[in-house]
């Protein structure tokens, strides 16, 4: 019932919408099943306002989730979804976001 959208994508360096001009499979050298393509996350903002998640690799990681307890949605880049935990460690979310930092998430 809420006009807000549930789902976005990460923007900033090294994300899959991370360079203006667009990016390629093989610019995903961390595997497409190991980077996330777009995230559940609940904010304030209408599903008609086209709006992104900025992502900082430098600095903190943005809210994720809040319409579960306790698990989040994703969609990979490999074209896969499924629910990640809320308590995942903060360098595993940060690994998944990146495309390119050589962290392959077993």
């Amino acid at each position: 019932k809420s006009p807000n959208s549930g789902y976005y994508v990460f923007v900033g360096p090294g994300t899959m919408f991370g360079e203006a001009a667009g990016i390629k499979a093989t610019d995903v050298m961390d595997g497409t099943s190991n980077t996330i393509m777009f995230v559940e996350a609940k904010r304030n903002t209408p599903w008609t306002k086209p709006e992104d998640i900025a992502f900082d690799p430098a600095g903190p990681l943005p809210a994720v989730g809040g319409f579960f307890d306790g698990m989040f949605a994703v969609g990979m880049a490999d074209g896969s979804v499924g629910t990640l935990n809320v308590d995942l460690p903060k360098d595993k979310l940060k690994w998944l976001i990146l495309r390119n930092d050589g962290h392959v998430i077993e």
